[in-house]
């Protein structure tokens, strides 16, 4: 089994290494230094290493933060640290395995009970994630780059880091968030317990 997976990841390794070579028409030492090796692994276990399909889910992953979110924020870095750190601490199994939790689910046609419960866990996470975005952003803009002034925007809106009003609304969302999370989170678990009980009823 060792062997045929060292196979198989030689190919498609190849088969990429070939590709990027096409696309970028050089290949330097950075392809092959602990860096990339590094960046690969995180999107490997962000992914899920335990199914086939894992991988490529962490590659896009890792692509949007190191494409997408660079161009938008120049503390992408950590906001990619962050959400290994929690993939780590509450996801161990990558975000293929929350997909995989979902299939006993739709096979017995109970995701849509799940489905409210989820709805109220993503606004929860929502309001979360604006907490984090504005707490990084105006310490970013405070300790590293407060030289060019404490003047910002974010989503749109202006204000100044220095003063107090930014860090009460970061203080307000996240207080918001929390509770709200706390809320759904006991909600998906009661919905989840539900779901497992019919299905467990509906075998026997």
């Amino acid at each position: 089994m060792r062997y045929l997976v060292l196979i198989l990841s030689a190919f498609f390794a190849g088969i990429a290494g070939a590709l990027g070579a096409i696309n970028f028409e050089i290949v330097s030492a950075e392809n092959v230094s602990a860096v990339r090796s590094g960046g690969v692994l995180l999107a490997v276990f962000i992914g899920g290493a335990g199914v086939f399909f894992g991988p490529i889910i962490g590659a896009v992953v890792f692509v949007l933060f190191a494409v997408a979110l660079s161009d938008l924020t120049k503390a992408w870095l950590l906001y990619l640290g962050l959400f290994f750190v929690l993939m780590v601490m509450f996801v161990p199994g990558g975000l293929a395995s929350l997909l995989l939790m979902q299939m006993p689910l739709l096979g017995k046609g109970k995701l849509g009970r799940m489905l409210p419960s989820y709805a109220r866990a993503g606004g929860a996470g929502v309001v979360l994630l604006l907490a984090l975005i504005l707490t990084v952003e105006l310490v970013y803009k405070v300790q590293v780059d407060s030289a060019n002034g404490t003047a910002m925007s974010l989503f749109g809106v202006g204000f100044d880091a220095a003063t107090w009003t930014p860090w009460l609304v970061a203080a307000a969302l996240w207080a918001a968030g929390l509770f709200a999370w706390r809320l759904a989170a006991a909600r998906v678990r009661s919905a989840w317990d539900k779901v497992q009980m019919e299905i467990v009823g509906g075998r026997a």
